[in-house]
């Protein structure tokens, strides 16, 4: 728990404004979008990352904890402190677009940027940042940063890591580091900016980003297709690529969650499950073209296709999941399994076979183009009893597969033993950027 004494010396790094510490406002902090909760013991917005920096030393000096945030829009409770008391570091105020690099296709951002605000800039220049994720109208630069986060395309232009050149990095000592250049390819040796992708905020706070971007496609069609059950569909998703045809999104969205955006999907089948399949081209004819090829192989696996005019429309049904679970059920918990490609089908056989013994509200959906779904338990309650039973069996069947797991915080006891080395040279990584594990603690 910050003392007063730092409170008033944080109060003079950032301003007194840009502070918070009445109950009603930290409150607010004290929860992402997942169901964790844990109380802040100050707020805190930096403008820069001098300003960040010299709040982590600070903080380190006091071996206060801290905790950094985007816009909140995490699922696994990333941005929510397990150490109750935390100074809550906040990217609200560093939101400027910096520079835009046309020569090496690289725009610079403060880690508060809105992705959404991002692309709005980027298309006055026929440019796109590709990491789309569902929330890109609130979610910042810097969350998908520390996450790794995913987007609707995910099948072509992957996860945000390879996007990323360049990271300002404040470290809990009040060193400011700089890794990475302008080059696409990484250069040899060890990757300190890969490190630092996917960190979740333990091992520091984030300031000024460059991000690689690409041409606008000039034309993109949307193949809806609709199956009887969830094999078809996912035998459907394993053979679109494999024909040599390649989607920007292959997403699946299985019977449950269909029904719950069924407002967003009025002329659609609600009890079927649903592959959205996405293709770009130079030409309307190059991706009608696509479109009609894969909408063969879905009719081959029993399934109905239909090339959609209305691509916006259809991916805000994709977008619109989870907020739609959430209103099926009092406690919603998300988890992402990442799976090799060859193990889809298994994986989702497993799930429903799960569903069914458990007799449990098991809705999936996700990027099942790129090995990643979202299983996504239905409880009345919040049972930690029964929550800890889903994950067991969750991490037990995506281990078997090949896979890994991440969601609900209690698992990492459970991670733990199956990779305790793991664990054990990650929190040994860390120590080396965060002597004094203040940095989001608990989380490794």
């Amino acid at each position: 728990m910050p003392t007063k004494m730092l409170i008033d010396i944080l109060k003079g790094i950032v301003g007194k404004g840009n502070v918070l510490t009445d109950p009603s406002d930290l409150a607010v902090y004290s929860m992402d979008a997942s169901p964790f909760r844990g109380q802040p013991g100050a707020v805190v917005f930096p403008q820069d990352i001098r300003e960040a920096a010299e709040v982590l030393k600070e903080a380190g000096e006091n071996r206060v904890a801290v905790v950094p945030r985007g816009a909140g829009t995490g699922l696994y409770g990333g941005a929510v402190p397990i150490k109750d008391g935390s100074i809550m570091m906040v990217s609200a105020r560093m939101n400027h677009i910096l520079e835009l690099d046309l020569s090496s296709m690289t725009v610079f951002a403060e880690s508060g940027v809105i992705i959404g605000t991002l692309n709005e800039f980027l298309s006055d220049h026929n440019l796109f940042f590709p990491i789309e994720p569902e929330t890109d109208s609130v979610s910042t630069l810097g969350g998908c940063v520390a996450r790794d986060a995913m987007g609707l395309r995910s099948h072509r232009y992957g996860s945000t890591r390879q996007w990323i050149s360049f990271l300002e990095v404040a470290t809990s000592t009040g060193e400011v580091l700089k890794v990475g250049d302008l080059t696409w390819k990484r250069p040899s040796g060890y990757s300190l900016i890969d490190l630092f992708v996917g960190s979740e905020g333990t091992l520091g706070f984030f300031g000024k980003i460059g991000v690689r971007v690409k041409r606008q496609a000039r034309a993109r069609k949307v193949l809806i297709a609709t199956f009887p059950d969830h094999v078809s569909a996912a035998k459907a998703a394993h053979d679109i690529p494999l024909t040599g045809l390649s989607p920007s999104a292959l997403e699946y969205m299985d019977s449950l969650t269909v029904k719950a955006v069924g407002e967003h999907l009025p002329d659609y089948c609600l009890t079927c499950h649903l592959l959205l399949t996405e293709f770009e081209g130079f030409t309307q004819a190059e991706g009608s073209s696509q479109s009609k090829r894969a909408a063969l192989i879905v009719e081959n696996h029993g399934g109905k296709a239909m090339i959609s005019e209305e691509g916006p429309k259809t991916w805000n049904a994709r977008k619109a999941c989870l907020p739609a679970l959430k209103t099926l059920s009092p406690v919603v918990i998300p988890f992402e399994m990442t799976l090799p490609l060859g193990k889809m089908i298994e994986a989702l056989e497993a799930i429903f076979e799960i569903r069914e013994q458990m007799d449990i509200q098991l809705a999936v959906f996700g990027h099942i183009g790129y090995g990643v779904l979202f299983p996504t338990v239905l409880f009345d309650s919040p049972d930690g009893g029964e929550v800890e039973k889903v994950i067991r069996r969750l991490l037990d069947m995506v281990i078997d597969l090949g896979g890994s797991l991440s969601g609900d915080l209690k698992r990492t006891r459970f991670i733990g033993k199956q990779r305790e080395r793991h664990i054990e040279l990650t929190k040994r990584l860390k120590k080396l950027f965060d002597p004094k594990d203040i940095m989001n603690p608990g989380k490794i």
